[in-house]
């Protein structure tokens, strides 16, 4: 199972168009006005994805990735405006997100002159809170001066989508990395090279060799992963973990175990 995966494409959830040429019901803004929506459900990543949400976890970065800012694409029908257009979006009843706390708005939500589309940023924030039990966003577009929303759906392959909510899923939870379970030589990781897993190692392995993340959790990274990679690796972290022990710093899982590699160091 590609877990890392879920997050990876979280990003191009959050920004692919419509590959489909599929068109707003049309009006004559003269008489309606302009409408505005989240175009996300006229993607075919989202029919394809069939997520109801959008989801993100903290649980497969590195310790030190305390928050992250996710666009999210607004778009309104009708000719541009030579002038920056503010939309107003509501927090939904749904939530359990909290302003200030596990997200914040980054700017004013607004399309800018010139643009049919803008994009609507949101810093999420890594809590305690979240490594328990993740959380919800629940966006609403309404209607204000400059936009109308009237355009309630998209009905695609007999499902609704709605046009004016946005949801974000967000956690800290994570699984055992792949090289503890699936991979093909994951014995050896366990017992030679890498020793017991925690979470708590591989983000200290990820910050001492600067990797990304997802070499460790994304299992298609797996080819990556050779014999001779796995010794170097294991004996580089053995050798920094003995260094750093006798300049006086101590390296521990979640459970107070001193960090070590596997029975070969």
């Amino acid at each position: 199972m590609k877990i890392l995966r879920i997050i990876f494409v979280t990003f191009g959830f959050l920004s692919i168009t419509s590959c489909q040429k599929e068109s707003l019901v049309p009006y004559d803004e003269t008489v309606s006005g302009t409408a505005i929506y989240f175009p996300q459900a006229y993607s075919s990543a989202t029919v394809a994805s069939n997520y109801d949400y959008f989801p993100f976890s903290f649980g497969y970065l590195a310790a030190g990735v305390k928050d992250t800012i996710i666009g999210i694409e607004v778009a309104a029908t009708g000719p541009i405006s030579s002038s920056d257009r503010a939309f107003s979006v509501n927090i939904g009843e749904q939530s359990s997100m909290i302003e200030g706390k596990h997200f914040d708005f980054v700017g004013e939500p607004v399309i800018r002159a010139n643009h049919a589309k803008d994009t609507l940023k949101i810093v999420l924030y890594r809590t305690a809170d979240i490594q328990e039990e993740g959380v919800d966003l629940q966006l609403k577009l309404v209607p204000n001066v400059n936009f109308h929303t009237d355009i309630k759906s998209r009905i695609y392959g007999g499902r609704s989508y709605n046009v004016l909510e946005y949801r974000i899923y967000a956690d800290d939870i994570s699984g055992q990395s792949y090289l503890w379970t699936t991979y093909a030589y994951a014995s050896y990781v366990r017992s030679y090279y890498f020793g017991t897993y925690s979470k708590a190692k591989v983000d200290l392995m990820i910050r001492a060799l600067a990797m990304d993340p997802g070499y460790f959790y994304d299992n298609s990274y797996e080819s990556f992963w050779t014999a001779a990679l796995l010794d170097q690796v294991a004996s580089y972290m053995n050798s920094w973990l003995k260094l750093e022990k006798a300049e006086g710093r101590n390296y521990t899982d979640e459970n107070g175990n001193e960090i070590k590699m596997g029975s070969l160091y």
